[in-house]
């Protein structure tokens, strides 16, 4: 865990997406490590203090966004110029649709959708492609609880170059569940180092100064909750649904909850 946080710390002004991306990589398997090691075993208080100064700051999304935006925006504007000089297959293999043999006349359609007289629309595409990047980007910069909530912006039928190249809101989501697991791993430190000094679990994550450290999904601080066996702690995660502590995959292939439970011995 130790290394893949370090290496994440040297990836930090790293100006490229896949560093970004490694970056995220590396930071998300840390915090997993540091949660399985406290469910089976005490780490001891300098252990603690130091991952906890090492996650601290880590969960600034900025960087990574801005690379996105830059890559996506690269990409689209290629996209558009290729499909404006008659380079439709290009287009065609990206939205998955059937080859120029299998469905001719597809094809005749989407030649002349970047042709005269269809090329205004064309041309409206292009430019919503532009506009939705922009609001992207606007919403980047809002509280991550809000940007969880506000991706459903729906590109409409007629801009369908524009809905092929938008991020999906399961991909977006996944990015803001980063902040969540480092907050998670940070409260679950706390409440170790709670246990350890006093020999019980706090009553309410207040106690042991985490209910700041707010779930990413909600804009509220972690849901805690003491059981038979010890605590559980959690984000509510992607799907934005309290499904009482499940981290199993919902319907949607979506994590439901971002758990730690406390297991000893297991």
């Amino acid at each position: 865990a130790e290394t893949a946080l370090k290496l994440a710390d040297a990836l930090r002004i790293d100006a490229t997406l896949i560093g970004q991306l490694g970056r995220r990589y590396q930071i998300s398997l840390a915090c997993q490590a540091i949660r399985d090691l406290c469910r089976t075993m005490p780490t001891e208080p300098p252990v603690r203090d130091r991952f906890d100064r090492m996650l601290t700051g880590l969960d600034d999304l900025e960087f990574l966004t801005l690379l996105v935006d830059r890559e996506r925006l690269l990409a689209s504007e290629w996209l558009f110029e290729q499909m404006a000089t008659g380079r439709i297959d290009i287009f065609m293999s990206l939205s998955g649709r059937p080859s120029r043999d299998k469905a001719p006349a597809l094809w005749t359609i989407w030649s002349a959708y970047v042709r005269w007289p269809l090329r205004p629309l064309f041309q409206l595409d292009h430019a919503a492609s532009r506009h939705y990047l922009l609001e992207l980007r606007r919403l980047s910069k809002r509280p991550s609880w809000e940007i969880a909530a506000a991706l459903d912006i729906d590109v409409p039928r007629y801009y369908p170059v524009t809905r092929v190249l938008a991020p999906t809101e399961k991909a977006m989501k996944r990015m803001v569940s980063l902040p969540a697991e480092l907050r998670l791993t940070r409260t679950v430190l706390a409440l170790m180092e709670f246990k350890q000094h006093t020999g019980a679990w706090p009553e309410n994550l207040a106690i042991v100064g985490c209910d700041t450290l707010l779930d990413p999904f909600t804009g509220k601080p972690l849901i805690y909750r003491l059981g038979d066996r010890g605590p559980v702690v959690y984000s509510i995660g992607a799907n934005l649904k309290d499904d009482r502590g499940s981290d199993e995959n919902d319907v949607t292939g979506q994590s439901k909850d971002i758990v730690w439970r406390y297991f000893p011995g297991t």
